[in-house]
């Protein structure tokens, strides 16, 4: 699965994530933090929510990684107030903010139509 993220193909990560659901094994935190992070680098919000509401379903607890993962995934799509909403929850929650998740900040103002220069 981290082969295909790296190589931006969801498809395929898609593709062996659905075979190991069929044969019977059961997708880890990881297992969905990385295809949340295949669909972050392939500029996909939409599968990268997909698989954060299955991971959420299955009754696995989202990390700070899955969370700056969904982050990225937003701040492609230029998401501001979904980011925005991500951040929110973790600092709420008493955890710290680290770059990562300003980044994705900072990516999603740039990337939003209009730019959100604020």
């Amino acid at each position: 699965l981290h082969a295909c993220a790296t190589r931006r193909d969801l498809a395929r990560a898609e593709q062996y994530a659905v075979c190991l659901n069929a044969r019977g094994l059961r997708a880890t935190r990881d297992t969905f933090n990385t295809m949340i992070n295949a669909c972050a680098v392939s500029g996909n919000s939409e599968r990268a929510m997909h698989w954060f509401v299955a991971m959420v379903e299955q009754g696995d607890e989202p990390n700070v990684v899955t969370l700056g993962a969904l982050c990225k995934a937003f701040a492609s799509g230029g998401l501001v107030d979904a980011v925005r909403a991500v951040m929110d929850v973790i600092h709420g929650a008493g955890h710290p903010l680290n770059e990562y998740f300003f980044a994705s900040l900072i990516a999603a103002c740039g990337l939003a139509e209009p730019p959100q220069p604020d």
